[in-house]
């Protein structure tokens, strides 16, 4: 176990010093006698982090739709080329293993 001699403060901001934990928690990743994150209640005083799509530099919200729709387009069509040259690929390695004499035939 760490012996924490400097108190460290809780994330929310508040400055106040973060608790100790009272057991092993795996799921919240607390370890017992080591600092948690937050003080209980505190978590909703967390700075809240701004979505992806408002830090586009855009004067509206329409037109930062626009740019998410746009870039999702751009998404969805190199998808579909991927998916067409992964199709070209298996066609070209069946005609392979199909010509190939040396190997046996699948079961």
């Amino acid at each position: 176990m760490t012996n924490y001699s400097a108190t460290v403060n809780c994330q929310c901001g508040c400055g106040m010093p973060a608790p100790l934990a009272r057991r092993n928690d795996l799921v919240r990743g607390w370890l017992k006698g080591e600092p948690i994150p937050r003080r209980r209640g505190h978590i909703s005083r967390a700075p809240k982090q701004p979505a992806v799509r408002y830090l586009i530099p855009h004067t509206t919200w329409h037109e930062a739709l626009e740019a998410a729709e746009a870039e999702i387009r751009t998404v969805k069509d190199r998808l579909v080329k991927l998916k067409a040259e992964v199709a070209v690929l298996r066609s070209r390695i069946r005609a392979e293993v199909r010509c190939d004499p040396t190997q046996k035939a699948p079961r």
